[in-house]
């Protein structure tokens, strides 16, 4: 009689990866006691923190963050990078690895059928509760942090750096002209056949793939096209006279820093996580600017108004690290400014001596993080399309230091107001069918909807736009959630966006140029609403560790499904919501 093998403990809430997990640590004389799942960072790894126990040998137990990094080219380099990062202790960088990267237990790392199984000591001295610096949101630490995060990476990782790279033989490879710059930073992403190239297409018309020059709708003159990257392009006649090289964390995001929760900690303290794309020889401009971009797209971009967007494209792409405009918020503007003049100084210093070169490799390092931005799905198309303004502006920045002049004319872009998405992978598995009461989905808003006029800020018809471009995606991807982390990752950016939905909605006031229909009115009410059951009903499904409203782990499952399929009747009547308060706002006249 065949026995059935007893359950495995529930670690990453997947019952074959948990019983390839449990026969793993058998045989490695470990065990893991009060396993809890982590929110984590966007390389889709699967963090628990446990405590673990050592059954057998000298090695010590105690808290460890395990982390699942599946099977794919970064996940087989993460152990490797990580340890190399943590090894490579070149002269003057002991002190930045000893206490900036966190440390790995390497007796306690291998193989999980086709994934890695890390074993992490936890961020800081253990004295204190640290969680990641996306999740500390607008914080008046963050111009600090953020500061001190970019002049250990400059300064403390890279107190020598190279200043050109070289073959396996130790001779020097030519220097890189501008566009072979940017695409050394974009990698394939600059392919013609890439998801970055047929979004572009898809929300810009033809004019991107194959101009140099293109004119935007308001822009003075035209603007260098940021993905004319090929040899022989205006960017291409240009070579940089030094790139300087060194170690780099390769992704640095604020979702891969960890940072002390108390407010009154030193912006001295963080640590660097996830070291997958961790390079020795890496180009330093990447990993500042891609920071920036992040900490922009992520925390002001979504609050900010068409004027005050328009001065932060002016600051980011001045010569002067200052970023005035009485429109940016004074939390985003120190930052700016501040990262920035570490990025002079750093140039600056007696024994580096580049500052000229290097604070024009600003622009090109801002362009091509801005286009990696606008390969990313999860955000609004409306913010995608700014980034690609940016790389532009960014690209024009530095063309303009050459000489460069703009022709007088150039192919116009055209914005549609919903563009279509960037094709999306396959999946692995059909999404799971919608309830027989949810109604099929429109691909756009309905065409009647018209653009709203430029204004000093938001309309509320903007707004609208907004709401349907955050969660239209979001809900095609629902049913689809294969796993309780996959689920619980996508439920907590639903209530995250809701909720500033929900209080930018409600402090946008009607246009007053013209009167509106007591119906509009009452439409937008029943959004602002609508936003809010969204919110509560996503909260509701996020992971343990996550929920604001913390719940046993049985009673989450439990109640899975009928709260899955609440939230998607929600979404879907929100978006036909949004869809009619549009419609009746551009129907009330001009």
């Amino acid at each position: 009689m065949t026995r059935t093998p007893s359950p495995a403990q529930v670690v990453f809430g997947d019952e074959d990866l948990d019983r390839e997990l449990a026969e793993w640590l058998s045989q490695n004389g470990l065990e893991l006691e009060g396993p809890e799942q982590l929110e984590t960072g966007r390389s889709g790894g699967r963090l628990v923190s446990a405590y673990l126990n050592v059954k057998r040998g000298r090695r010590t137990g105690g808290v460890r963050i395990v982390k699942l990094v599946g099977p794919s080219p970064d996940a087989a380099a993460e152990p490797e990078n990580h340890l190399t990062a943590l090894d490579l202790r070149m002269p003057g960088t002991e002190e930045f690895t000893e206490r900036h990267i966190v440390r790995l237990d390497e007796m306690s790392t291998g193989r999980l059928g086709d994934s890695w199984v890390m074993f992490q000591f936890p961020a800081g001295d253990g004295k204190e509760d640290t969680a990641t610096l996306a999740s500390l949101g607008r914080t008046p630490r963050l111009p600090a942090l953020a500061a001190h995060i970019v002049e250990g990476v400059l300064r403390g990782w890279n107190p020598n750096p190279t200043t050109r790279e070289k073959d396996q033989l130790g001779r020097p490879l030519p220097l890189p002209t501008g566009a072979e710059f940017v695409r050394g930073l974009l990698g394939a992403r600059a392919d013609d056949g890439s998801a970055l190239r047929s979004w572009a297409r898809s929300c810009f018309g033809t004019a991107v793939t194959g101009e140099e020059w293109v004119t935007f709708p308001d822009s003075a003159h035209p603007l260098p096209n940021p993905l004319a990257l090929h040899g022989g392009s205006t960017l291409d006649r240009y070579t940089l006279r030094f790139v300087p090289r060194g170690q780099a964390h390769g992704d640095l995001h604020p979702g891969n820093i960890m940072v002390p929760v108390r407010e009154d900690a030193s912006a001295e303290d963080f640590w660097l996580i996830d070291l997958s794309r961790f390079s020795e020889t890496a180009a330093l401009a990447r990993d500042p600017a891609h920071l920036l971009v992040c900490l922009i797209a992520d925390l002001y971009l979504p609050h900010l108004s068409g004027d005050a967007r328009d001065e932060l494209l002016v600051a980011l792409t001045a010569d002067s690290p200052e970023c005035s405009g009485p429109l940016v918020p004074q939390g985003l503007a120190d930052t700016v400014t501040r990262v920035r003049e570490v990025w002079i100084d750093w140039g600056a210093l007696p024994h580096i001596g580049i500052n000229t070169v290097w604070r024009q490799q600003w622009f090109l390092a801002l362009q091509a993080c801005a286009l990696m931005v606008c390969t990313r799905e999860r955000y609004p198309d409306t913010d995608r399309r700014w980034f690609f303004r940016l790389a532009a502006e960014a690209c024009w920045a530095y063309l303009e230091k050459q000489g460069v002049r703009p022709p007088a004319e150039a192919p116009a872009l055209t914005a549609s107001m919903a563009p279509q998405s960037a094709p999306r992978a396959p999946q692995s598995a059909p999404p799971a069918p919608r309830p027989a009461s949810v109604q099929a989905l429109p691909a756009r808003l309905p065409s009647g909807v018209r653009q709203a006029p430029p204004s000093a800020g938001p309309t509320v018809l903007d707004m609208l736009k907004e709401i349907w471009d955050t969660f239209e995606r979001p809900r095609r991807q629902l049913p689809a959630a294969d796993s309780q982390h996959a689920l619980g990752a996508l439920a907590k950016s639903i209530r995250v966006r809701a909720t500033d939905l929900a209080l930018a909605l409600t402090g946008v006031p009607m246009t007053a140029s013209r009167p509106q229909a007591p119906q509009a009115r009452e439409r937008v009410k029943r959004t602002a609403a609508l936003l809010r059951r969204v919110e509560t009903l996503a909260g509701e499904l996020e992971l343990p560790g996550q929920r604001r409203t913390p719940g046993p782990y049985d009673d989450l499952v439990r109640q899975q499904p009928a709260v899955t399929d609440a939230l998607l009747e929600a979404l879907d009547a929100l978006l036909d919501e949004v869809g009619v308060a549009a419609a009746a706002l551009s129907a009330d006249g001009p």
